[in-house]
């Protein structure tokens, strides 16, 4: 009848409480299905009862749309997970602008990974990543880390070392490793090899650097020598000093090849810088080798800038005028120079000590 199909499908109607806001549970209807009390007419609508659950658009948010970006696959360009080319790149980078400044989180980052990759970089690489370091004054151990790995992986340096390389290791090394004579003396055995694509300003780097590094090589200095020999023509008065006191750094004596740096540096005595004329007096006075035609051409420049030197310096100088057998009259000046700048230093100093 229509009253109990109108009682069946109000029974199907949603209802919902107050409190819980719960969905009823639909009344069964099978019963009426079974007696015929429901048409074919009326079971095809009964969806029409059926709650539909939809979400609200309304909100502070309403007006944000989510947008899913592709996830990055290159792991190899992040500096935790960098390649070669990742650490070289960065390298270089920190390289072309050294007033950058970088926190100690990426610093300790950069090295951890390079210890982590040392064995896959050429000494180019580690030349290039360990002068950034160098440049921007960190130490997190990875000048250790290198060393400890070309020290135990000779064959890198003998296959795969170029002269660029080979410098900057060495002078590297020799200032932040404190004890380094063994790893220096591998370096400094692979300079031949590098001799035809090194130039006389780098060996006398090279000379140094040894020194420095706690080396002294007698086999380099000749190799270095005759390579001077060849192009002492071609020398500036700063590569003229420093050749000068490279080799007496090492002790080596040659008395053509000392002889040879002489006549240079007096064709260049006007060229002479003050540092450049304490190195290469003071290199001549160490070695025991005359120079005295050096002295008179370099007189005139002691002259002119004897308050321009430093106490130890005046006090070298001093003692290699004292020690020339040039004419007293041609030092005159020169020796009063250095005399009267001795007593204003040691007057500068008593009055700011007292």
């Amino acid at each position: 009848s229509t009253w109990g199909l109108l009682v069946i499908k109000m029974q199907r109607i949603t209802t919902y409480t107050a409190a819980s806001c719960r969905i009823s549970a639909p009344v069964p209807y099978c019963a009426a299905v079974t007696s015929g009390s429901l048409s074919h007419t009326h079971q095809q609508k009964r969806h029409w009862f059926k709650p539909q659950r939809t979400a609200s658009s309304d909100g502070p948010w309403r007006t944000l749309k989510f947008e899913l970006k592709p996830i990055r696959r290159d792991y190899q360009n992040v500096l935790v997970n960098a390649d070669v080319r990742k650490l070289c790149s960065t390298a270089e980078e920190l390289l072309c602008d050294v007033t950058v400044t970088k926190s100690r989180a990426f610093w300790e980052i950069f090295s951890k990974r390079t210890k982590a990759s040392v064995h896959l970089l050429n000494p180019l690489d580690m030349a290039i990543i360990l002068r950034a370091f160098d440049e921007h004054r960190q130490d997190t151990g990875i000048y250790v880390a290198v060393a400890a790995h070309l020290q135990s992986n000779t064959q890198v340096l003998q296959q795969k070392c170029n002269a660029l390389a080979l410098v900057t290791l060495i002078d590297i090394f020799s200032r932040r490793l404190k004890h380094s004579s063994t790893l220096m003396q591998k370096l400094v055995h692979e300079t031949p090899n590098c001799m035809y694509q090194l130039a006389v300003s780098d060996l006398v780097q090279i000379l140094h650097a040894a020194k420095r590094g706690g080396l002294e090589d007698t086999q380099l200095c000749r190799r270095v020598a005759r390579k001077v020999m060849a192009n002492v023509q071609e020398l500036d008065a700063a590569t003229v000093a420093g050749v000068a006191s490279g080799f007496a750094a090492h002790k080596y004596r040659s008395k053509l090849l000392f002889d040879a740096l002489m006549q240079r540096a007096g064709r260049l005595a006007n060229k002479f810088e003050v540092p450049d004329i304490y190195r290469v007096l003071s290199g001549f006075r160490t070695v025991n080798v005359s120079c005295d035609p050096l002295i008179h051409a370099l007189a005139p420049r002691i002259t002119e800038n004897s308050h321009l030197f430093g106490r130890d310096e005046l006090s070298v100088l001093k003692e290699v005028l004292a020690d020339s057998e040039l004419p007293p009259e041609e030092l005159r000046d020169a020796k009063a120079a250095l005399e009267t700048a001795i007593n204003a230093q040691q007057l500068y100093t008593h009055t700011h000590t007292t």
